[in-house]
């Protein structure tokens, strides 16, 4: 829990790995997965990006993730309490578009 956030959406602070998509074949499938689509040179690299993306499989993007979260309302954002000179260290780059 962080005793300071005051913005009424959820935000990743941490985190690291990739979810596997379905049926890629358990762990060993998943590492196989990850391995080809790190060498665009494999001989499966093509067909396996084809199926990862009709798998809506997206690498580990904590910016990515907390893009998609401005937008889950929680609770009411605590404006007066909000440092807004430091706001860039506290909030996605999107969210900030109200400074401009």
């Amino acid at each position: 829990m962080v005793e300071d956030y005051y913005f009424g959406y959820p935000t990743v602070l941490d985190g690291a790995g990739d979810a596997p998509p379905e049926d890629v074949g358990g762990a060993t499938g998943f590492k196989y997965l990850l391995s080809v689509l790190a060498d665009e040179s494999h001989p499966d690299f093509k067909e396996m990006l084809w199926w990862s993306k009709e798998q809506y499989f997206e690498p580990y993007n904590r910016s990515r993730i907390n893009e998609s979260l401005t937008n889950q309302k929680i609770k009411k954002t605590e404006w007066e309490k909000i440092d807004h000179v430091n706001i860039e260290r506290k909030q996605p780059a999107s969210s900030r578009s109200w400074l401009f």
